[in-house]
């Protein structure tokens, strides 16, 4: 199940899976959206692939689902969908230039007017942020290629964007935010190789920003919960003990 994918309110949850692959032993594997009740009711199939579709996200105004696709280029290229939440008009967002792999991970901005997606060049670990309209206009580069970015969500705000990256290869993942218009990119956790942050969601108030910390702890390596300010001060482990942990997130309590 992806990450991030409850439609506004919690009244419904978007996944991707395998489940209806007519052959799971072909090595052609067939992956589609999904939507379903919380309670794990009411699954609904929203794509009809022929390869992949997945990595879904809600528009703020539950409305609309995100997500990315091969379905024009096939063997994993894929490019960022729109659709409506009931899987009608579908249309593609992006468009993969020559040099790049594929486009991952849209999620939409607070106002629904953008979204910010992950592009993966060939060359290898190379990957920047980009920002586009919902009708494929407007496309920005936020982040240098050698940046490594990935993973990005955006403040309550909309006025910034927090991501994680890995800009030296040989090291652990760093934590960055940076502006909608690519200003003011800010390496916020700055661990220098002696630990590794990665997985950033912010606050629903946007005060905190939630992530995942490895770290060393009674001389086992593991990933605890812990939380930051968006200047990286104040980070307090939540779970320090060493845990294997992926994809955290916030929820707010009414």
């Amino acid at each position: 199940m992806a990450g991030r994918s409850g439609s506004r309110g919690g009244a419904k949850l978007a996944f991707d899976s395998n489940r209806a692959d007519p052959d799971l032993n072909d090595p052609n594997a067939i992956n589609d959206v999904f939507k379903m009740n919380p309670d794990g009711s009411g699954v609904v199939k929203l794509t009809d692939s022929k390869d992949f579709s997945g990595n879904p996200g809600w528009s703020p105004d539950g409305k609309k689902i995100a997500f990315d696709s091969d379905r024009r280029n096939h063997q994993g290229r894929s490019e960022i969908y729109v659709m409506d939440s009931d899987g009608t008009n579908v249309h593609r967002v992006s468009t993969l230039p020559e040099k790049a792999i594929y486009d991952q991970a849209s999620r939409f901005s607070p106002d629904g007017k953008w979204l910010v997606f992950t592009r993966y060049r060939t060359d290898p670990g190379l990957s920047a942020l980009f920002t586009i309209r919902l009708d494929g206009s407007g496309l920005r580069q936020l982040t240098p290629w050698g940046n490594g970015a990935g993973d990005a969500d955006w403040s309550p705000s909309g006025k910034k964007l927090v991501f994680e990256a890995s800009p030296n290869n040989r090291c652990f993942g760093e934590i960055y935010t940076v502006d909608p218009d690519g200003q003011h990119l800010t390496n916020i956790t700055d661990n220098r190789c002696h630990s590794g942050s990665s997985d950033p969601v912010w606050s629903p108030n946007g005060k905190k920003i939630l992530f995942l910390s490895a770290h060393a702890e009674g001389g086992e390596f593991g990933i605890g919960l812990a939380t930051m300010n968006p200047d990286g001060s104040a980070r307090h482990f939540i779970l320090p003990e060493p845990k294997e942990m992926h994809q955290p997130d916030w929820a707010s309590v009414r």
